[in-house]
Order: C-alpha cells, then structure tokens, then sequence
C-alpha cells in the first residue's frame, strides 16, 4: 500500500449562509444559498503550486459541492422517520440550544452543548450495548453509511 503524502495545504476563510429550519410536523429543511472562500493562503506546498486566483477557483468548487446539497435537500427530511434509539441523541443537542440576542458582523450566534454519555456505564455494559446494536441495526447502519458515501462521492469532493 502507498503511503499518503501532503502535496498542498491552504489556509483560508470561509463564509456561508444556511437556512435550516423544522416545521411543527418535525421536517427538516436545509438550504445552503451563498458560499464563499476568501483569503486563500498556501501553507504548505511540497509541489511548486502556481500562484493564482485560489479564492475564485476554490470558491468555484465549493459552490459545486453545495449546489449538489441543495438538489439533495430539496425536498424535507422527516425526522419522525428516524430510528428512535437516535432520538435521544438528537433532543439532547436542542435542549440546551442558545441564541445570542447581540448582533455582531451583522451575524446573530447560535451555540449548544451536548453531553456525549449521559448515562455513564461501564465498559462491559458499553460492550454489551454496542454488541447489541450492531447485531440488530448493523444493516441499517450500512445503508446509511452507503447513502453518506454515495452522496459524497456525487458531490465530487
């Protein structure tokens, strides 16, 4: 097997617009409408990049990839539709949802916390968990490894 090697870095700043909003029937709508990348910086180049106009080209790309995200999600996501052992998950995230009632950048700021294991166990239990949900979700879980990758690889990235 090869062994991986850095050929380029950049360094670089990135500034999008996302709508995201759920509806009182708990559909997801996503929208990606503007995205741009600015400041683009070599910081590491092991092969003789040429010096040009890296904001135009990488922003080029980046509005590709989000143009793919926005035909995928054109339509909403139930979320009802999700296995509910993800559930949980989910309402752990938004029940400590905070918004910033301060402007600044002309930018409103969203933030959450999230405990990851709210039920410590110990590790046998862990294992007995995990060994449970992979006997009795592991296809599911490959499904939607599968719709990830093939929408990753659709996206050109």
């Amino acid at each position: 097997m090869t062994d991986f090697e850095t050929a380029v870095q950049f360094d670089f700043g990135l500034e999008a617009i996302a709508n995201i909003s759920v509806n009182s029937r708990w559909l997801l709508y996503l929208n990606v409408p503007n995205i741009a990348i600015t400041n683009v910086k070599i910081s590491n180049d092991h092969v003789g990049m040429i010096s040009r106009r890296y904001d135009h080209l990488l922003t080029s790309v980046a509005k590709s990839f989000v143009n793919n995200l926005n035909a995928d999600w054109s339509r909403p996501f139930d979320i009802t539709s999700l296995d509910p052992m993800v559930l949980p998950f989910l309402s752990n995230m938004l029940k400590d949802l905070r918004v910033s009632p301060f402007m600044q950048n002309e930018f409103f700021y969203l933030g959450f916390t999230y405990f990851m294991d709210p039920n410590p166990s110990t590790f046998a239990q862990f294992n007995r968990q995990s060994k449970t949900i992979s006997e009795n979700h592991s296809e599911k879980l490959y499904k939607m490894f599968d719709i990830v990758a093939n929408w990753y690889n659709k996206a050109n990235i």
